[in-house]
């Protein structure tokens, strides 16, 4: 505990330091209100683990404050998973889900931070009209976790962060199919980004931005309102997120192999990646029904 105690006092200094001056000022573009925000704080969301499909491992949220400093910290809680305590009451705890476009993770924990229970599952992003879908993994994934927790569902309560839930109507029908599927009496749904955010930066201003299957940035300003940039799927943006740069590696590929270009040692370093031995193994990979 005292360790963990020392990372947040660290984290906090870090931030301190990450400060603007009171007096300094700054011109804004009102088009941009990220890009030419006047905040000195800046967090990173990306993938740690190092799963085949690049969500196979937990999210780390990074915060860098940019200045002088430049230092950078990972926020987490710390992960204390009792062996042998007293089972604890469903009234007890609180239940945690980040429902991400690569893979999902349920947390079961009490108000102190001490985690009781834990599981990852499948993808679980919301999707419009795909409410139930992403709570059937969501409660697949929590039952693992209440079985590890030592508890029986639902919850009492439960806040959900998930991919594609940034509109009050996605938030709600999210929410109600949890509580439909027994995963909390009380569900609160909100957008990934903006609950990483709050995670990153809890007493005021920042900028995160979260680069995972898709991209959004997040901020809030000195006055407390929260600015959203992209998050509009793949279809419209996403831009440096996961599919993005797979998309653009297979498109270096393709200009590579026509000849296209300057040239590029993409292709056959693409190929040796997935263990293929031609640009046509490289097609029939790419239209695979996986």
């Amino acid at each position: 505990m005292a360790a963990g105690a020392a990372n947040r006092r660290d984290h906090c200094n870090h931030r301190e330091r990450g400060r603007d001056d009171a007096g300094r000022a700054r011109q804004r573009d009102p088009r941009f209100p990220l890009a030419s925000a006047p905040w000195s704080r800046v967090a990173v969301v990306r993938a740690a683990g190092d799963g085949s499909d690049g969500g196979g491992g937990d999210a780390d949220v990074v915060g860098r404050t940019v200045g002088p400093s430049d230092s950078r910290t990972v926020i987490s809680p710390d992960h204390a998973f009792p062996s042998d305590g007293p089972t604890v009451r469903p009234s007890d705890v609180f239940l945690g889900a980040d429902a991400g476009g690569s893979h999902s993770t349920v947390v079961i924990g009490t108000a102190d931070l001490t985690i009781l229970g834990r599981a990852d599952g499948p993808p679980a992003s919301m999707k419009p009209g795909g409410a139930a879908a992403s709570a059937a993994v969501l409660g697949e994934t929590a039952r693992r976790a209440a079985t590890q927790a030592r508890i029986d569902l639902p919850t009492e309560r439960a806040v959900v962060a998930a991919a594609g839930a940034g509109r009050a109507q996605e938030q709600a029908e999210l929410a109600a199919a949890l509580i439909h599927g027994g995963l909390a009496r009380h569900v609160r749904v909100m957008a990934d980004g903006e609950v990483a955010l709050s995670t990153a930066f809890p007493d005021g201003t920042g900028i995160l931005v979260n680069a995972g299957t898709g991209s959004i940035a997040y901020a809030r300003d000195p006055g407390g309102q929260v600015h959203r940039v992209g998050g509009y799927g793949w279809q419209l943006g996403d831009e440096g997120g996961g599919y993005w740069l797979g998309r653009r590696a297979l498109d270096g590929a393709a200009r590579a192999q026509d000849g296209r270009g300057e040239g590029s040692t993409l292709l056959a370093r693409l190929l040796g990646a997935l263990g293929l031995q031609t640009f046509d193994d490289l097609m029939r990979w790419s239209s695979s029904p996986w």
